[in-house]
């Protein structure tokens, strides 16, 4: 009997070592994500076409906005929990505008605290993907896949546009996005020995070209250069795939669904390229659709929390914040300087001036804000037409939506008190917006008088797609028309005035958002008036 089964066993387990020693490992895939801002969130929908139809991958390659995209993937995020981030990656409440500047335009000490609690605090060594984010040398322009340390500092080197955002310390030397010498580093995934790179190219392109203009020439020239790095560095990929996303602007960052659905939509096209690749390596590969689990709802909640909370108390450098208002579409303007951050943390204290005749002056205040919108200021005064200071509470709170609720109050002057539900978009629809402020006050004329006011308008906007304003903003002009109802609550006597302009919604650098309003103001037998309105985000 054991002589039997020597003979049975001995020749199969031969040729079961034989085969294993002759089956070829699978092919190792890696996916290569390309900067682009806005128009990088197509990676999330490229992702889930890689799930969809059993294309695996085995390494992340990223830089810039397709860096951030790659960690989220590789920390275990899933395609919806995705989506959901990018949502909070879009607001201004995450970065600073600095002044005077200090190594960019922009702050990202909030951005560095919400990816490093977005990611749980993960090194590279963590990931459940390797991944390596490109980041560049600023001194001597090389390049370095980074994969070692905290996987925030490697994502904000490496979406440091040099201008913009200042650049990132790591060790000795200084670093930004790696977009701007490898706008696609194919050459990385390959020296690491990827067996099928796909690389992933969110370019822009102009749809009309003007000749004449110095900004399309400069905008020409600079993607030319960075183009010629990409074939460069492209030449050993496997396939490149270039989402239809060249005409939209990297700053429109509230069309996530919009650039999900063309990266899913470029995923299919390619897929018959990708899967020649793998299989020219592996003839039996087999394409088993899969998706990765990533975070319970209440569990990317929690964090999503956690996050705004960490970005939001975080404690900036001291910086000098300038001020230009028109209160409540006055022509009338307020300038000044306060200092904020430091110390002071989510405290500001300053000085403007108020041109206003009746009640403006000099005027000091000491304010407290925070990034969610809530704020209330005090505030001395000196009028020449008033004797002695004027005091001054101002205080701000968001409502449901984008509505908020302010209140003001002080010791002299026209203005006693005054409260009002600011409502900018009661209805909304794409080409026209209905906004309503309803107020309640008490001002001091020949006799206090108590009122009640309501202020509805309506706006229509031409087109109901942004346009993009010399590659620092975006913007969407609109006609309004406005009506401003108030009476007096002890002696019924309606007073009506009307408005009619022109305005632009504004998004600087597609993040900030700002509100410019010129216009008349006539009726009920007073004069014309012009109307100047020009209303922030916190900055």
């Amino acid at each position: 009997m054991g002589k039997f089964v020597r003979r049975i066993l001995i020749p199969v387990l031969l040729i079961f070592s034989i085969s294993t020693a002759y089956a070829k490992p699978a092919p190792q895939v890696a996916l290569v994500l390309g900067g682009g801002a806005a128009r990088g969130f197509s990676h999330i929908g490229l992702i889930q076409a890689f799930e969809d139809h059993g294309i695996p991958i085995d390494l992340l390659v990223g830089t810039s906005m397709g860096s951030i995209i790659a960690s989220l993937y590789a920390s275990g995020y899933s395609v919806d929990n995705m989506r959901t981030v990018v949502a909070e990656l879009g607001g201004d409440n995450l970065v600073d505008i600095t002044f005077p500047p200090k190594g960019g335009l922009l702050g990202t000490g909030r951005i560095k605290v919400f990816l490093d609690a977005l990611l749980d605090q993960a090194e590279f060594s963590d990931l459940v993907v390797p991944f390596h984010s490109v980041i560049t040398n600023v001194t001597t322009g090389e390049e370095w896949a980074l994969n070692e340390g905290a996987v925030s500092t490697g994502v904000l080197a490496s979406m440091s546009i040099p201008g913009l955002f200042p650049a990132v310390q790591i060790g000795d030397h200084h670093y930004v996005d790696g977009g701007m010498k490898n706008a696609v580093p194919v050459n990385v995934a390959k020296d690491l020995g990827a067996d099928v790179v796909v690389g992933v190219d969110v370019k822009k392109e102009l749809e009309e070209i003007n000749y004449d203009s110095i900004l399309n020439t400069l905008q020409l020239t600079m993607w030319f250069m960075i183009d010629g790095y990409v074939q460069l560095n492209t030449e050993q990929a496997d396939v490149i795939i270039v989402p239809n996303v060249m005409f939209d602007s990297y700053m429109d960052y509230q069309k996530s669904d919009h650039f999900v659905e063309e990266g899913y939509q470029s995923g299919v096209r390619y897929l018959h390229e990708i899967k020649a690749a793998i299989l020219a390596h592996d003839p039996a590969f087999e394409f088993v659709p899969y998706k990765q689990e990533g975070l319970s709802p209440q569990e990317l909640e929690d964090r999503l929390r956690r996050a705004g909370k960490a970005a939001s108390e975080l404690r900036t450098p001291l910086r000098i914040r300038p001020e230009l208002r028109f209160p409540e579409q006055s022509p009338i303007p307020t300038m000044g300087l306060g200092v904020t951050g430091g110390a002071l943390r989510s405290w500001q204290v300053g000085y403007r001036y108020d041109f206003d005749l009746e009640d403006g002056g000099h005027e000091g205040y000491l304010g407290w804000s925070k990034p969610e919108g809530f704020a209330v200021e005090v505030l001395a005064r000196k009028s020449r037409d008033y004797e002695g200071l004027t005091y001054g509470v101002r205080a701000s709170s968001p409502l449901i939506g984008r509505s908020y609720l302010s209140a003001e109050c002080f010791t002299q002057g026209t203005q006693a008190w005054r409260l009002a539900a600011h409502t900018p978009y009661l209805l909304q629809l794409p080409k026209w917006t209905v906004g309503s402020v309803l107020e309640i006050g008490r001002r001091r004329l020949t006799q206090d008088a108590l009122y009640i006011g309501v202020d509805p308008q309506v706006r229509w906007f031409p087109s109901a797609d942004y346009a993009s304003v010399l590659e620092v903003a975006l913007a969407r002009g609109y006609l309004y028309a406005g009506l401003d109802f108030e009476s007096e609550i002890h002696a019924w006597d309606p007073l009506l005035r009307y408005s009619v302009g022109v305005g632009s919604e504004v998004r600087l650098f597609g993040l900030y958002p700002l509100d410019v309003q010129v216009g008349l103001e006539f009726g009920h037998g007073g004069p014309v008036k012009w109307q100047l309105g020009i209303v922030g985000g916190r900055f």
